[in-house]
């Protein structure tokens, strides 16, 4: 299927690399590698660190991936520079209609020669952008058929049910995509050996559902990345917050040996990625980072499974977009440009509440439910209750001791934060689907005729490790906190408040530190 991006796309379609030739999928890559596999240990650090694996690394260090911002063509690696962050500024009128336009035209030409458009409709502020243009392409007849918006989730969610009522004001067809236990054992499965276990299964929802159902000549258009480009925000931290990346193990999961040998590589894939960029802003280092490893690397992975049949794109990712935002002022990226920007051109959309909130992001609320569930899935509850004898016969936990690599206890602990957690804390159940996706992934490769050795080379050096790790902390919100939905939901808000408060004083210190270059757009 031919690409829609070009190498300097944020975004760019997995293609992994064996046996010193370039593959458009994993398995292809697994099949022709040699015999003899070995595990990448740093690969686990960094997922185990971070949710999602450092480099251009799978689980075994035979497979690589083509690096951020690169292209293979006759099976020899391009690296295209990074761009520089600047410090323009305007005001966030003009920014949002420059920025609005930007992605008019990235949607007009990544839709160009597809018949179908679907585009993934949540209760976010990215997708109701994605949908309200396509939706005048569509007006515009430059869409040959009526889009079509796709939600997934709990069907009392806010997803679901403000996704649906966006579908419906745009007048678009609507296909809803349910979420169920069974979707997480086919995902432990997909995450592996079609994805070459970047991510937790939990990542992957019921993507797998567009490969059996969407029209012939489709292109799925995500809005995964609009946070991050759009409101300059990650995971809710704002870059101007971001700190360095440190590989940890705050789940005593690994044994110290590992730890020793692997995480000064994480940190050199760290640095070789800081040393791409041209600034010297740990900011802009930093943002390199998340899109370098965090973005690219975890949901927009995940949804590259949606290449077996149609086409996924993801929007604001092209040069023209996200080199416009990176050269705004950081104290300038925030709620503000999507504010202005839906506003003058959905000004019905933005009235829609927020999932996120439940309120519009700014001026007044139509159409608020009180009655919907904030989250659009249930994976920890499942894994306590529906999953988990399925899960624990996977997660043989003598099996992951006799590879050398993880600590008996931290297993355990795990296991019982699992079996203890009524709701969503930190990356418990990411890490734990994780673990079933590896014996997954080994029991597939052994069937297919390869061997695997899980050792630390003896050649490796270990070197002194550094803990950085509050065990009792972690400790009580894992053993407490995750047991009380009231409980996880208060210290988010609080965190949020700490966060919003802290970032006003931090933009203000940045534009009087760095002050802002006006810009005529």
């Amino acid at each position: 299927m031919c690409k829609i991006e070009s190498s300097s796309h944020l975004y760019q379609s997995p293609q992994y690399v064996s046996d010193n030739k370039i593959y458009d999928n994993f398995e292809e890559a697994l099949v022709a590698a040699p015999k003899d596999l070995t595990i990448d240990h740093a690969a686990i650090s960094s997922f185990l660190s971070f949710g999602y694996v450092t480099g251009d690394r799978t689980i075994f260090n035979q497979i690589k991936r083509l690096p951020w911002l690169s292209k293979g063509k006759n099976d020899k690696i391009e690296i295209m520079p990074v761009p520089n962050h600047e410090l323009y500024s305007s005001d966030y009128k003009t920014l949002a209609i420059k920025f609005y336009d930007l992605i008019l035209e990235e949607v007009r030409i990544a839709i160009k020669g597809f018949d179908n458009v679907y585009v993934l409709l949540s209760g976010g502020l990215d997708s109701r952008i994605v949908a309200g243009i396509v939706c005048n392409l569509y007006k515009e007849r430059i869409i040959k058929y009526k889009p079509i918006g796709v939600t997934w989730g709990l069907d009392n969610s806010r997803d679901v049910v403000y996704g649906k009522k966006m579908a419906e004001m745009l007048d678009f067809e609507w296909q809803y995509i349910p979420i169920t236990p069974d979707n997480v054992l086919e995902n432990i499965s997909i995450a592996g050996k079609d994805l070459g276990l970047i991510h937790s299964p939990e990542l992957l929802h019921n993507m797998n559902w567009l490969n059996a159902n969407t029209k012939k000549n489709s292109i799925v258009l995500a809005g995964s990345y609009g946070d991050s480009i759009g409101r300059g925000e990650f995971s809710g931290v704002h870059l101007l917050d971001l700190k360095k990346p440190k590989p940890k193990d705050n789940f005593n999961l690994l044994v110290d040996e590992i730890k020793k040998v692997s995480f000064p590589i994480v940190e050199e894939d760290i640095n070789n990625l800081f040393q791409r960029s041209k600034s010297k802003n740990d900011y802009a280092l930093y943002e390199c980072f998340q899109q370098g490893y965090r973005m690219r690397n975890g949901l927009s992975h995940a949804l590259s499974i949606v290449n077996k049949k149609s086409r996924i794109y993801q929007v604001f990712t092209c040069p023209n977009v996200y080199g416009f935002i990176w050269s705004i002022h950081p104290s300038y990226r925030g709620d503000e440009i999507y504010e202005n920007l839906l506003e003058i051109y959905f000004p019905q959309l933005a009235r829609v509440p927020w999932a996120r909130t439940n309120k519009a992001l700014a001026g007044k609320t139509i159409g608020k439910r009180k009655d919907l569930r904030k989250e659009y899935h249930l994976y920890t509850q499942w894994s306590k209750r529906e999953l988990r004898h399925r899960l624990e016969k996977i997660i043989d936990i003598d099996w992951f001791e006799k590879t050398k690599i993880f600590n008996k206890k931290g297993l355990i602990q795990l296991r019982e934060n699992v079996r203890n957690s009524e709701s969503r804390v930190g990356r418990t159940n990411e890490f734990w689907l994780w673990l079933a996706g590896m014996k997954s992934l080994h029991d597939f490769s052994i069937s297919i005729g390869k061997t695997i050795s899980y050792e630390v080379s003896s050649g490796s050096k270990l070197k002194g490790l550094e803990r950085e790790e509050n065990k009792s902390f972690n400790d009580f919100i894992l053993k407490h906190v995750s047991k009380s939905e009231i409980l996880t939901r208060l210290g988010k808000k609080i965190r949020k408040l700490k966060r919003d408060f802290k970032l006003d004083r931090t933009k203000r210190r940045f534009i009087k530190k760095f002050p802002t270059k006006h810009i005529k757009y």
